[in-house]
């Protein structure tokens, strides 16, 4: 964790680098209790950026084997974008879950 982050645990802009590398390096452990927070956090961000956390958080939680928590992700994600493409792949998964 970076000094910023450790200087204020809850500061979502010092998070948010931290969960993007560390998603695209599948610690999928890691990266949910940081995408849960920026997700609780971001009704502040635009609606590209709360769709963008959403789809990173499905995408861990199914990593995961979170089902129940990836489906509320994906759900959010397409209430953000109905036009997204990337939920097309994932809810075959859920859709007879």
């Amino acid at each position: 964790m970076g000094s910023g982050a450790r200087a204020d645990p809850e500061n979502e802009d010092v998070r948010c680098p931290s969960s993007r590398s560390t998603s695209k390096k599948e610690k999928y452990e890691l990266a949910e209790p940081l995408l849960d927070l920026l997700v609780r956090k971001s009704g502040k961000r635009d609606r590209a950026e709360q769709h963008d956390l959403q789809n990173k958080l499905g995408l861990v939680c199914a990593a995961l084997g979170k089902d129940d928590k990836a489906l509320k992700a994906y759900t959010a994600a397409n209430q953000l974008d109905l036009t997204d493409q990337l939920r097309f792949e994932a809810w075959p998964k859920f859709a007879f879950a």
